[in-house]
């Protein structure tokens, strides 16, 4: 017998076994250039376990047929974090292996938050693990036990995990390279987790919208080399146009042709120093095209903390590169009354996940993407990997995030491969922060 997880407009079902493989597909392809693509996967198979019961499908045909019922009374989340803590983690005052106990740790987070986040401990010292092992362990046991005979048999999941495992120890080793403390190897872990949770956000998300709305799920879009060709083209024509005359203007052209030289450098943390006036915005273009043409990145992100420098850059920005279809804009004066519904639609959705080839965003909604508590903000998180960053202004990241600041730039480069370049042309002193920026070199 299987197992509704959605019902849509037209009565038609998707199961849970449909649901939960294409969204552990989206998952892992979020995810594979990291090489935690077991790992993603594996969430997203699991992560609505919980609906494989009868009450759900009592609840979920009640609500698709208009009747009243009361919105999280069958909470569906809980049963797969059960189920992993049981079956894999260390029981207490035994042996215990730290980083499998870590990886069950990791994904029952992201698969018991993927509707809302919650504290693995909360300020009343409460764990918020124990709480979803102990609510309701007969309604868990029994949608697990239906879970593994209609859907994922014990031994698939077994194999899954313990690829997992590997794939979490290797991005050990790799924060072990920019961790300092052990503080500061938490938050990383931390981080980690927002990732992997990012990513089973965004691919539920997109494969529910997908079913409900009878569309058929399309990958966004990326920097495709043909795509990289063309906005490369364009922006050597516009470049083309610029005057080169006064002394001012050949210096912009020189410092444009050292950030291109820069570029074909591997990736990092980077400071363009540059004073005002000196071009940074087209240099930093034309730096971000070429690197991402050499090391195949898939986005470019350009971060400005006031609306008055955003709009200015964006204007510069989309004639430079001729295409605004590539281009999303994200922040509080895009006008969109003047959208129709359907393209209102589609800009929400980019919103969403920042799923376009080249985003422009203020210094806010970049900070909320790595650090907020709110699912929206989450769901953006796995979007900023394997892209390159150009943060512009600097100076402005307010004194009392930079610690967070810093430690989130460190996890970009070095886990998720992103090149991150930070512009000003009074850079601030980021090394000298008690959790400093690693390896930041000039361009």
């Amino acid at each position: 017998m299987s197992f509704p997880a959605h019902i849509n407009k037209d009565e038609a079902e998707q199961t849970v076994d449909q649901h939960c493989r294409n969204v552990a597909e989206i998952s892992r392809n979020h995810l594979r250039r990291l090489n935690l693509a077991d790992t993603a996967y594996l969430a997203g198979l699991l992560h609505d376990a919980g609906k494989c019961t009868d009450e759900f499908r009592n609840y979920l045909e009640k609500a698709s047929h208009g009747e009243v019922v009361h919105r999280g009374s069958i909470v569906h989340t809980f049963a797969a974090v059960r189920f992993l803590l049981n079956t894999y983690h260390s029981t207490p005052g035994f042996m215990t292996d730290p980083i499998k106990d870590l990886t069950v740790e990791i994904l029952s987070s992201a698969i018991g938050g993927h509707h809302g986040l919650f504290d693995c401990f909360g300020e009343d010292g409460n764990c918020g693990f124990t709480h979803r092992m102990n609510k309701q362990p007969a309604y868990d046991d029994m949608a697990m036990d239906n879970f593994l005979e209609e859907i994922s048999d014990k031994c698939s999941i077994d194999q899954l995990f313990l690829s997992s495992v590997k794939e979490i120890s290797s991005i050990i080793e790799l924060i072990m390279t920019i961790s300092g403390s052990t503080d500061e190897r938490c938050f990383y872990l931390s981080l980690l987790t927002r990732l992997i949770t990012s990513a089973l956000i965004d691919a539920d998300r997109s494969d529910t919208y997908s079913f409900m709305n009878n569309e058929e799920h399309k990958e966004g879009k990326t920097l495709t080399p043909g795509i990289l060709e063309a906005l490369t083209e364009n922006f050597n024509s516009r470049l083309s146009e610029l005057e080169c005359v006064t002394q001012i203007q050949a210096a912009r052209s020189e410092l444009s042709d050292l950030c291109f030289q820069a570029a074909s450098n591997s990736g990092g943390v980077f400071r363009l120093n540059l004073p005002t006036g000196a071009g940074k915005t087209l240099s930093g273009l034309r730096y971000a095209l070429k690197h991402a043409e050499k090391f195949g990145k898939e986005r470019i992100f350009f971060i400005s903390p006031l609306l008055s420098i955003l709009e200015q850059n964006a204007l510069e920005m989309r004639k430079a590169i001729g295409d605004d279809s590539l281009v999303l804009e994200h922040h509080s004066d895009i006008i969109t009354n003047e959208l129709t519904d359907d393209e209102l639609n589609r800009y929400e959705l980019l919103c969403d996940s920042w799923n376009s080839p080249i985003v422009i965003t203020t210094l806010v909604q970049f900070l909320n993407t790595l650090f907020s508590g709110k699912t929206a903000s989450v769901r953006r998180f796995h979007s900023l990997t394997n892209s390159i960053i150009v943060i512009d202004e600097v100076q402005t990241v307010p004194l009392k995030t930079l610690s967070l600041f810093n430690s989130a730039v460190n996890f970009l480069s070095k886990v998720c491969n992103t090149t991150v370049v930070l512009c000003s042309a009074t850079q601030p002193c980021l090394e000298a922060v008690t959790h400093p920026i690693v390896g930041c070199k000039n361009i």
